[in-house]
């Protein structure tokens, strides 16, 4: 089970990488790239969806929500 609120210690290449991005973005970037992300693997778009596809999508949405929570507190600008 995955949880907001798990501490993962990665480094922030790896973060960025869930995110898509590479080297040293903005602060801004990293708003609008989670943004984008955000609005395409929301679970409530995939209501209609399976099981399987709902669950993925939630994993998939929590993993970009901890990468821009980890990536904001790093590029604090």
């Amino acid at each position: 089970r995955v949880t907001f609120f798990a501490r993962d210690e990665r480094e922030p290449g790896e973060w960025l990488t869930v995110l898509g991005m590479e080297g040293s973005p903005s602060r801004q970037q990293i708003i609008a790239t989670y943004r984008r992300l955000a609005a395409q693997h929301h679970p409530d778009k995939f209501h209609e969806a399976d099981d399987g596809m709902r669950s993925e999508a939630a994993m998939r949405f929590i993993e970009i929500t901890r990468a821009y929570e980890a990536l904001l507190a790093i590029y604090k600008e």
